[in-house]
């Protein structure tokens, strides 16, 4: 649906009103979806869709290491949000119509007044499928951190 019509469905003027919850992916053209059964479940069958994979298939493209979400995220180039959090791929915010849709979420109290430090950049979480080389870096710069 769009910005609008969700905002005509959840926002302050609505009987449905949604008060500090907001559960919705939006994709690259800024349609928003309610993330229904979960985020997780909605995002395998978006990306079952726009991918062309069976349900077997998907799980054996995301690797075993990968948050599904973040994955899905960033290789479909959609965004996730709930009310005070937003998994995004990496250059989400050039995208006009999803930092559109963000706005009018904010502008409209659907999400926290401080969503803006809370962003994840999906990319650092669905890079590798080698579990070895990703907690090898993972110590390494945690080592690093203090001073080890």
């Amino acid at each position: 649906m769009t910005i609008n019509d969700f905002i005509k469905l959840h926002g302050k003027d609505s009987e449905y009103r949604w008060y500090n919850y907001c559960e919705v992916i939006i994709t690259q053209d800024g349609s928003v979806f309610e993330a229904v059964p979960s985020h997780t479940i909605w995002l395998e069958q978006y990306a079952q869709s726009v991918l062309g994979l069976t349900r077997e298939q998907l799980s054996n493209e995301i690797p075993v290491i990968a948050s599904p979400i973040h994955w899905i995220v960033e290789r479909c180039k959609v965004i996730s949000v709930w009310y005070g959090l937003i998994i995004a791929f990496k250059d989400y915010y050039k995208n006009p119509y999803i930092m559109d849709a963000i706005y009018t979420l904010k502008e409209n109290g659907l999400l926290s007044p401080d969503i803006d430090n809370n962003i994840i950049i999906s990319e650092e979480y669905s890079k590798t499928s080698n579990p070895e080389v990703y907690y090898a870096n993972l110590f390494q710069s945690r080592s690093n951190e203090k001073g080890a």
